[in-house]
């Protein structure tokens, strides 16, 4: 069986979101129905995604509902420092992910407040 390289873009992550969240001030945000059709599990995914760090900020990502982060990383510029966008991408193992139905998890605390967007995971599919 061949394998090809695969990509989804997270729904709803197209749009540039702040959290904590200026209006609700939840310190999360929960992205479903994210499906990695034909995924091979034994073979690693990478997700990308564009961010900029204002202030002491902690980010963690997960997928699904395990305990375990891929994305656990404290940012420490002080909250008057402009920041730029970063592009980002993160090594996981395939085996956090699911063919269908996948929940990821953005969380941050701290201080301070990140801008995210444009999520993308790529992976191995199976033809």
């Amino acid at each position: 069986m061949s394998e090809v390289a695969q990509f989804v873009v997270v729904p709803g992550s197209d749009s540039a979101f702040t959290l904590p969240d200026p209006k609700s001030g939840l310190n999360d945000r929960h992205f479903q129905d994210i499906h990695a059709t034909d995924l091979n599990p034994a073979r690693s995914a990478v997700v990308m995604f564009k961010v900029t760090p204002r202030g002491q900020i902690r980010l963690r990502m997960r997928f699904n509902a395990g305990s375990e982060h891929f994305i656990d990383f404290e940012f420490d510029a002080p909250a008057t420092t402009s920041t730029i966008p970063r592009s980002w991408h993160e090594v996981l193992a395939g085996s956090d992910l699911k063919p269908a139905d996948n929940e990821l998890v953005v969380s941050v605390s701290g201080s301070g407040s990140v801008l995210l967007s444009d999520i993308v995971i790529l992976y191995h599919a199976r033809t």
